[in-house]
C-alpha cells in the first residue's frame, strides 16, 4: 500500500480539522502546543492546528460583530423604556428645519452643551 492510499484510509477529508475543533470546544483555553501533544500522535500537524484556531477566531469575531448600526439615537430622544419615540424624533426634525439643517442643529446643541458646562 502506498503512503497516499494509507493516508486516505486513515483520515477522511476534514477529519483532522474536526478533531482539532472538537478538542478546542472541550478545552477552549488550550494552546497550540497542548493541542499538538494531545492530537499529534494521530497525525495532526502543528500548522493545521494554528490554521484552524485562526479561522475559528476570525469566524467568532464576525459572528460577534453582528450588524453595524448607523445613526444612533441619543438618550434625550428616548422615552422611559429606552426606545425612541416618534414624537421626539419629529420635534428634533422640526428643530433642525427651523435652524437651517442638521449641521446647524448640531452646532447649536454643542453650543448649548458648552453653556450648560459653564453654569
Amino acid at each position: 500500500m502506498t503512503k497516499r492510499a494509507a493516508k486516505k484510509k486513515t483520515a477522511k477529508r476534514g477529519g483532522y480539522s474536526d478533531m482539532i475543533r472538537e478538542f478546542m470546544s472541550a478545552n477552549p483555553d488550550a494552546k497550540p502546543k497542548a493541542i499538538f501533544e494531545a492530537l499529534g500522535s494521530r497525525g495532526v500537524k502543528l500548522g493545521l492546528i494554528n490554521a484552524v484556531r485562526a479561522k475559528m477566531k476570525k469566524s467568532a469575531k464576525v459572528r460577534s460583530a453582528g450588524v453595524k448600526r448607523h445613526g444612533k439615537v441619543g438618550p434625550s430622544a428616548r422615552n422611559g423604556n429606552g426606545h425612541s419615540s416618534l414624537e421626539s424624533i419629529l420635534r428634533a426634525a422640526a428643530f433642525a428645519k427651523e435652524v437651517g439643517g442638521i449641521e446647524s442643529a448640531r452646532s447649536a446643541l454643542s453650543a448649548l452643551e458648552t453653556v450648560k458646562k459653564s453654569l
